[in-house]
């Protein structure tokens, strides 16, 4: 990507460790500024994100028309400007690249994902996003007292196979502790073997994917009479739920910190040990919570989430609907934080699998599928112990490699599991505009019932 000058080099770990700790730093001592002051400042960040698209993004120069009054951006107009769909950047993602980059935003990386609402998306970030996403995650260890020289387990959801095959470790989970050790193991492996392995490494703090994979942890190592604890549970990637918590608490003596984010955005918002709220990253990311007409949401009314990263200047997202739900939190949040708030998170659903021989799995759709089948939006569907149909609306020209295909789930589930590929024009909107991407229809005999 061009660049106005000569860029730095490559940001290595101790250049982004020194950035993240003044950026975090910058807003632990901003957090408790009136929340007039905070929305100040986001606008002022918001100015400078619409200069730098209308004179490097073609794309947005219509887009942003409605909020541009004799060619000047007036914060004013914010809400006129037309929601970008996760389908819109899917469709036109290439059309969203900034042409140059300012230098001071360092290098730019390219990532992608499968899709959590079933939609692959590919993206640009550029290093002070990731910096400032960072600095938010580190702000909330420090709000939770997490010690970085303390153990920390986690799954990991990208299919490789040596973290299928055991504990595999790696340090500094968290900036600035490099003695710290995280164990790792691939999430897609079943819960008991989850469970003899936590209860190996036996981890200081443990991070879930969302409520349903944090209670289908519980409830087995209870079953098991398995007698393990953790300082804290960390989750995110799916929705907490009540009932979760509760189990956390009375099985494994911990307490939840929810951390709401995207990949492609960086963190959302993040659970407050004071309050309990979400405090959304107001100095990173304006978050908007609208009623379906497109006006904001008042506190105690759920809504749909769009944002607007105010630090991604290598592939801006205006006013993108993510495709969650929230529920909009108070105006004045009880620990005074002058931050804006969520008061609970819908998020979307990742329902488990059920195999044949009694192992219960964590299903997802995984990015090397992308390679096989050319799809615009995707769904796995359990329709029997020993079968699995993946429903997709096409894209490109190229057939399924229908074998490469069954032996990747072959590999991820079972060896005798049946993949049928359903190729369908559209999905239909589910309940509250929700896509779960894997579905199980299969009863599982009450062993582990399903929480929403």
């Amino acid at each position: 990507m061009p660049i106005e000058q000569p860029p730095p080099n490559l940001l290595t770990r101790e250049s982004l460790r020194k950035i993240v700790f003044q950026f975090r730093d910058v807003l632990m001592a901003r957090e408790y500024l009136s929340q007039q002051d905070v929305a100040e400042y986001r606008d002022l960040l918001l100015v400078k994100l619409v200069e730098h698209v209308t004179a490097r993004v073609p794309y947005y120069l219509e887009q942003l028309a409605p909020a541009l009054a004799g060619g000047t951006f007036s914060v004013e107009r914010w809400c006129k400007i037309p929601l970008l769909t996760r389908a819109g950047l899917q469709r036109d993602a290439s059309k969203l690249y900034a042409q140059t980059l300012p230098f001071y935003f360092g290098t730019v990386g390219e990532r992608g994902t499968s899709g959590s609402t079933g939609r692959p998306v590919d993206f640009r970030e550029d290093d002070l996003h990731v910096a400032a996403s960072e600095a938010q995650m580190d702000r909330a260890f420090t709000w939770w007292g997490l010690d970085g020289n303390k153990t920390h387990a986690t799954f990991m959801s990208t299919y490789d196979a040596k973290f299928c095959a055991g504990d595999q470790t790696r340090n500094e989970w968290r900036f600035g502790y490099p003695d710290g050790v995280r164990h790792i193991l691939e999430l897609m492996v079943d819960i008991d073997k989850q469970i003899d392995w936590l209860a190996n490494v036996r981890p200081d703090y443990l991070s879930v994917r969302g409520g349903i994979h944090l209670a289908q942890l519980a409830q087995r190592a209870e079953e098991r009479n398995e007698d393990m604890s953790f300082e804290l549970i960390l989750s995110g990637a799916s929705a907490m739920t009540a009932e979760a918590r509760r189990l956390a608490d009375r099985i494994f003596k911990s307490r939840v910190a929810d951390i709401y984010g995207a990949a492609e955005a960086g963190i959302i918002a993040c659970e407050c040990p004071d309050c309990g709220l979400y405090h959304t990253c107001d100095e990173t990311i304006f978050v908007e919570v609208l009623r379906d007409d497109g006006s904001p949401c008042d506190e105690g009314e759920m809504g749909r989430v769009v944002i607007t990263p105010l630090y991604n200047y290598a592939m801006s997202l205006i006013r993108y609907e993510i495709g969650d739900y929230a529920t909009r939190g108070p105006a004045h949040a009880p620990c005074g934080r002058g931050l804006s708030s969520l008061s609970s998170i819908v998020g979307r659903y990742r329902n488990v699998f059920v195999l044949k021989d009694g192992r219960i799995v964590q299903p997802y759709v995984h990015y090397s599928l992308r390679k096989h089948l050319g799809y615009r939006q995707i769904q796995m569907v359990q329709t029997a112990y020993d079968r699995v149909e993946i429903r997709y609306v096409p894209y490109g020209d190229e057939p399924p490699d229908r074998s490469a295909i069954e032996d990747l789930l072959h590999q991820m589930l079972d060896p005798g599991m049946t993949i049928i590929l359903v190729p369908v024009d559209r999905f239909e909107a589910q309940p509250a505009g929700k896509f779960e991407e894997t579905l199980c229809l299969v009863s599982n005999d009450g062993r582990l019932p399903r929480l929403s």
